[in-house]
C-alpha cells in the first residue's frame, strides 16, 4: 500500500533493473491479473509494478475520483515516489490515466494499450459497463480473442461488480478533449499496442493514431483481444522490453 496526499494506493511490484515499469489497468481489471506480466518483466531484468488507483481492483468498494482527478494531481503524485527513469503502461481506459503521469520527473516513454487518439473510436461506458447479460457476452467476444470459460455463477457475480452507479458514474467522468490536451503536450517516446482481434476498438484506428504522431511507433499482437497482458503475455512483454530498451536511458 502506497500512501498519497491523494489517499492510499495499492502497488504490486516485482524484479529489480534499471528503471520501472508502471502499468495502470483498465476499468474492470485490476492490478493482480498483471501478475505474470510482472513476473515475466522481472525475469528479463527490469523492475515493473501494476496500479491499482482509488476504486480500482484490489480497492473495488471505494468511490473513485474523477478521470480529471486522476490524471492530474493522483498520477503525478505517484509517478513522483518511483524514483528513478519510469516508463508508463496504460491498457485502455488506464491509458488516459497514465497519461496524466507524464508531467512527472524522469518520465521516458508512454504506452498507449488498445487506446486511439481518435474519440469516435473509444470504448463506450456503455461497452465497458455492461448492464445486461447479453451486453455481458458483447463484451467477452468483443473484447477476447478466446473469451475465458465461465460459468452461470461467476457471469452473475461479474455482471453484479461491473453494473456498478459509481463505477458508471467514473467512466463518463473522462472528459476525452482533457486526456488529448495532455497527451499531445508530451515530446516523449509514445508506443501504441494494438490486440489484432480487438473488438473493442478498430486495428485502423490504432494504425491512424500512431501515424497522427509521426513520432509514434505501433505494434500489433496476433491472436489477442483487448487486454494482451492476460492473453499474449509472452508477447506483450516482448513489445513492453523493446520498447522500454529504447527510451530508456543507458545505465
Amino acid at each position: 500500500m502506497l500512501s498519497l496526499p491523494t489517499g492510499e494506493t495499492r502497488l504490486i511490484g516485482a524484479g529489480e533493473g534499471r528503471g520501472s515499469i508502471l502499468f495502470f489497468p483498465a476499468i474492470g481489471d485490476s492490478a493482480i491479473n498483471y501478475v505474470p506480466t510482472l513476473e515475466e518483466m522481472a525475469r528479463r531484468g527490469f523492475r515493473s509494478m501494476a496500479v491499482d488507483p482509488p476504486g480500482y481492483g484490489m480497492q473495488e468498494g471505494e468511490a473513485p475520483p474523477t478521470f480529471d482527478d486522476l490524471m492530474g494531481q493522483w498520477c503525478e503524485e505517484l509517478c513522483k515516489t518511483i524514483d528513478g527513469p519510469k516508463i508508463l503502461i496504460g491498457n485502455s481506459v488506464g491509458a488516459a490515466v497514465a497519461t496524466g503521469g507524464v508531467r512527472a520527473p524522469e518520465v521516458c516513454g508512454l504506452a498507449l494499450v488498445g487506446w486511439p487518439v481518435f474519440v469516435e473510436a473509444l470504448p463506450t461506458p456503455t461497452q465497458l459497463m455492461p448492464r445486461t447479460a447479453a451486453e455481458l457476452d458483447r463484451l467477452l467476444r468483443n473484447s477476447w480473442f478466446k473469451p475465458p470459460p465461465l460459468g452461470p455463477s461467476a457471469l452473475r457475480l461479474l455482471l453484479a461488480r461491473m453494473d456498478n452507479k459509481v463505477q458508471r458514474a467514473h467512466a463518463n467522468s473522462l472528459d476525452p478533449v482533457t486526456w488529448l490536451e495532455c497527451l499531445f503536450d508530451y515530446e516523449g517516446p509514445l508506443l501504441f499496442v494494438a490486440g489484432k482481434n480487438d473488438g473493442l476498438v478498430p486495428l485502423e484506428a490504432m494504425y491512424e493514431s500512431s501515424a497522427e504522431i509521426p513520432r509514434s511507433e505501433i505494434v500489433v499482437i496476433d491472436e489477442c483481444g483487448h487486454y494482451p497482458h492476460r492473453e499474449q503475455v509472452g508477447r506483450f512483454c516482448d513489445t513492453i522490453v523493446q520498447f522500454a530498451e529504447s527510451s530508456l536511458p543507458s545505465a
